[in-house]
């Protein structure tokens, strides 16, 4: 599909950079970064619940870090897979991949509306600030693939950053084209493709899609990135999991 092939160069480009550069997500990330990714890791263990031998696919996997950090934060995940359209993302990952978790690595290139693995396969399907660059057609495709490639009793697990979030409300300030000419003097990141989804029409996309129940969770801070780090975390002390986080969590059990 268009939009899909339109990821891939973008991703492409960014990976190959990181990869020319060397540069390695395994320096310390800042504040803002840890406590969302602390607080995903913490999402997706309670998913799994402690259950053993648990195989986990990353269906738009970038880097792949989240699934590697989940993975050494639990030992019963036992295989993982990054799937990615990126080949130059799967580089990367290739990259930074913990030598704990090689032998229990795959990488695979393919599309997320197509995957190249059989019916219920994977305990764990996820993916985190991919479904947003998509249309509401494609990402029930998205959603149906996934749900495909779960096994029964497994889950799926999708996350968008939040519209409610100040963070996310300002990149895609600075996104629009108009504020791309005239404030490129404002630092921050700048939405490209992202479209900005409301909670409530992403959960109706999957609860109509797959006819299941969804449980909505939040994650990361809720204030500006690149603030000083005790105004995040006094933000973060009284706000955390409120529903002006950075990202929305949605989960649903097959």
């Amino acid at each position: 599909m268009k939009s899909e092939y339109i990821e891939q160069v973008i991703w492409d480009t960014i990976f190959s950079k990181k990869i020319a550069n060397n540069k390695s997500s395994n320096k310390r990330p800042q504040l803002y970064g840890k406590l969302l990714s602390d607080d995903t890791i913490e999402i997706l263990n309670e998913v799994l619940n402690n259950n053993n031998y648990i195989s986990v696919l990353e269906a738009g996997c970038g880097s792949a870090k989240k699934t590697f950090n989940l993975a050494l934060s639990n030992p019963n995940v036992n295989q993982i897979t990054a799937l990615d359209i990126s080949v130059q993302a799967l580089n990367y990952a290739r990259q930074i991949t913990p030598d704990a978790l090689k032998n229990k690595t795959k990488y695979v290139q393919g599309s997320i509306m197509n995957m190249p693995f059989r019916a219920k396969s994977f305990d764990l399907v996820w993916n985190s600030g991919v479904v947003e660059h998509y249309s509401e057609p494609e990402i029930k495709k998205i959603v149906k693939e996934m749900f495909r490639v779960t096994k029964k009793g497994g889950y799926i697990v999708i996350a968008i950053p939040n519209m409610k979030n100040i963070a996310v409300i300002k990149a895609a300030f600075l996104g629009l084209p108009l504020c791309r000419k005239h404030l490129k003097f404002i630092k921050g990141y700048r939405n490209t493709t992202e479209n900005l989804y409301k909670d409530k029409t992403i959960k109706n996309i999957l609860k109509s899609t797959l006819q299941r129940d969804v449980i909505l969770k939040y994650a990361g801070g809720t204030g500006l990135i690149g603030v000083p780090d005790f105004i995040i975390k006094s933000l973060y002390k009284f706000s955390k999991n409120s529903r002006f986080s950075f990202m929305s969590f949605f989960i649903v059990k097959k």
